[in-house]
């Protein structure tokens, strides 16, 4: 009931006491009382119409005809009455926590089809998870669809219909269910640690690719293992498929397991476990037979039990050979180069590797003894220079 200004009306003057059309004597303002008086007019019929309503009212459009008499006196008051315009406030939740979602998009027509809006009926939720449209006309039936929802959460496209009333702000609410998650981990057969750089290929059910929605992303599917031994997806739901593509050096891949499916339902998380069985080793140290210290730069020979010669390996700085990935059985050991300072022992060693097992072996090198001899003056002590010696060990060699 409050006055209303700034609406416009159209006044005509029509002439008798009936008619169309008619002249239009003039456009007027309502102050800020609400009113709009116009004096001096003839005697004759008047059409009062309103062309413009305030900025969040509804326009009034049923025009109103008066008979003016022309006596003295005569005064017609014309009482017009707007209805406020309606809001539409969308809010966009978690469905689990409650929490707002932002970045939701939406399109809203009315119920005819037509965009409501300035951007071809495109709204997105803010930061609160709401976005509000006011200026609406009461009665008008809106039609609210999701297009896109955040990452990481499942689209609802169903969509709701509302009808706004005047004076009023209508809340339509929307969930979102949030997407599962699923972790691979990836560890040794034996030790149960962790395994770094393990390739997956991860897809649906339907061939695509698990990609940009989450966790580590990937273009192709493919995935490697952390530090941790393990890859985190979040933000997915469905049926996937997870195929061990490729192992690191010294496993191999358990082909029972090595494609394995489930179900990420949404607001879960699924964990895939999958085992390397480490390839058989072998590894030789070199060490002082005194002091036990590693001695590197000896050179060894080694073979197949068949006499099939695998390859010649020197020791390194901490005197320690090693051959990860040797196939399992026996093996036959030679040493062909021995360090400086150290006597040559050819004496065969034997070893046996077994599947998921390195085996250790420690050979030992005699240091060789030196021989000075001081040849010397018996009175006076000096030394003696070119005296030649004949040297030979007991056997006379």
């Amino acid at each position: 009931g409050q006055p209303l200004e700034g609406a416009w009306f159209r006044i005509r003057y029509l002439g008798g006491t009936s008619g169309t059309g008619g002249t239009v004597i003039g456009e007027y303002r309502t102050s800020s009382n609400g009113t709009i008086v116009v004096t001096g007019l003839k005697a004759g019929t008047y059409v009062c119409e309103e062309i413009s309503a305030p900025d969040g009212y509804v326009i009034t459009d049923a025009a109103e005809t008066v008979y003016l008499s022309g006596k003295d006196q005569d005064v017609i008051t014309v009482t017009f009455g707007n209805d406020k315009m309606g809001s539409l406030l969308i809010v966009k939740k978690d469905a689990v926590t409650g929490a707002p979602i932002s970045d939701v998009e939406f399109f809203i027509t009315d119920s005819d089809g037509s965009v409501i809006g300035n951007a071809n009926g495109k709204f997105v939720t803010d930061s609160a998870g709401t976005f509000t449209i006011t200026d609406i006309a009461p009665g008008t039936t809106l039609v609210i669809k999701e297009t896109r929802a955040k990452a990481g959460y499942i689209l609802d496209d169903t969509p709701q219909t509302v009808k706004v009333k005047s004076n009023e702000v209508v809340t339509v609410e929307f969930r979102n269910a949030p997407k599962g998650n699923l972790i691979i981990v990836k560890q040794d057969s034996v030790t149960k640690e962790p395994l770094e750089g393990v390739k997956f290929k991860i897809t649906y059910a339907d061939g695509s690719y698990v990609d940009a929605e989450g966790g580590t992303l990937s273009s192709t599917g493919l995935y490697r293992t952390d530090k941790a031994g393990k890859i985190t997806i979040s933000g997915i739901s469905g049926t996937v498929v997870v195929t061990e593509i490729k192992t690191i050096p010294g496993y191999t891949i358990d082909e029972n397991t090595r494609t394995q499916t489930v179900v990420v339902n949404p607001n879960d998380t699924q964990t895939l476990y999958f085992y390397n069985t480490p390839v058989g080793g072998l590894q030789i140290i070199k060490s002082d037979k005194d002091s036990g210290k590693r001695i590197s730069g000896v050179k060894f020979e080694i073979r197949k039990m068949n006499g099939e010669i695998i390859g010649t390996y020197t020791t390194d700085r901490d005197g320690v050979i090693s051959i990860p990935n040797a196939e399992s059985g026996w093996y036959t050991i030679v040493e062909r180069k021995a360090a400086n300072g150290y006597a040559l022992d050819t004496t065969p060693v034997n070893a046996c590797v077994k599947d998921g097992e390195t085996t250790t072996v420690e050979i030992t090198n005699q240091r060789m003894c030196s021989i000075m001899i001081h040849k010397v003056d018996a009175n006076t002590g000096k030394g003696l220079y070119g005296v030649k010696f004949v040297i030979y060990d007991s056997g006379k060699n």
